[in-house]
């Protein structure tokens, strides 16, 4: 049983890679801003918070502990947030799987922002902008957990799918 969690930046890959991998392991996928566009559009929340975040780990304890694995896509800019999942996989005996996504190319970074800002993608569900893009980079924690797949958005999905099917199996069968 596995809890996949995918950490990165607004507009890093994670969600695409993300959906990607809860296909290919037949596997329930919880998104934090797919969680806080239904809150905010339901008036349950006005502004960007925390609650987002807190019913996605919710999710993750109520799959793990009836016996499913689960993949979680959100920021989780700060160690508190990982730290809790992976406390989450070991109170239920699932390996946790970190996987941070980047994209090394400041250029497409921005593009790929920008093409999802023009197209009215669901997670721009409060008007980000630019600005708060690179405050919430500023403020993202280094991952420190052991054995993090990175995964870089420059490369394309399969490439990276491959990647963490290879890092996987590696874990099946040590």
């Amino acid at each position: 049983m596995y809890l996949f969690m995918f950490s990165g930046v607004p507009a890093s890959g994670k969600s695409t890679i993300a959906k990607v991998i809860a296909r290919h392991y037949k596997l329930p996928y919880f998104s934090r801003d797919d969680t806080q566009r239904f809150l905010y559009q339901r008036g349950l929340v006005t502004e960007n918070t925390v609650d987002g975040y807190l019913w996605t780990l919710e999710m993750a304890r109520v799959q793990l502990s009836v016996g499913v694995g689960c993949v979680l896509d959100a920021v989780f800019g700060k160690q508190g947030f990982r730290n809790e999942a992976k406390a989450i996989a070991e109170q239920f005996g699932a390996q946790f799987v970190p996987v941070y996504c980047y994209c090394s190319d400041e250029t497409l970074w921005k593009s790929c922002w920008h093409q999802r800002a023009e197209a009215n993608h669901p997670a721009h569900w409060n008007n980000p902008t630019w600005a708060d893009v690179e405050r919430i980079t500023e403020n993202f924690e280094s991952w420190t957990h052991d054995n993090v797949i990175r995964l870089d958005s420059v490369d394309n999905v399969e490439v990276n799918l491959e990647k963490v099917t290879r890092l996987m199996d590696k874990l099946q069968n040590p």
